[in-house]
């Protein structure tokens, strides 16, 4: 578990660290107001976001939260039983690998929501003009 939770752990540290400097770059496209004109521009700024931020870290994060659902519900399993049987044995290390995966499944929803609006605003700058 020990191992697990190292890897686990610069993993997401590493995930977080590439998302927070990407993050300026994905808030900027995010905030594009769709013009009536000249939409080439702002096109071209939320592709690079979606194509070049957005979706790769998203992918990341995700299947690595894919990877590690196993053994995060091995934990909780695992000390659910313990309770029932009336048998607290504590293990620090499960319960830090734990709270590393929470903070992973909410990077990937914060990821996961960046990625769904810039998708709908570069939808919507590919709309044609009325």
């Amino acid at each position: 578990m020990g191992d697990l939770l190292a890897s686990a752990s610069l993993l997401v540290g590493v995930a977080g660290v590439v998302y927070s400097v990407w993050y300026p770059e994905i808030k900027a496209a995010l905030a594009v107001e769709i013009p009536a004109y000249g939409r080439d521009p702002f096109k071209k700024q939320v592709d690079a976001a979606l194509w070049g931020r957005a979706l790769p870290i998203t992918a990341v994060v995700v299947a690595l939260t894919v990877v590690l659902i196993p053994p995060a519900w091995d934990v909780v399993t695992t000390t659910a039983d313990a309770v029932q049987a009336d048998h607290h044995k504590y293990d620090p290390v499960a319960a830090c690998f734990v709270v590393v995966f929470l903070a992973l499944v909410v990077l990937s929803v914060a990821c996961a929501r960046d990625l769904g609006k810039l998708v709908g605003i570069r939808r919507d700058l590919s709309k044609p003009v009325q």
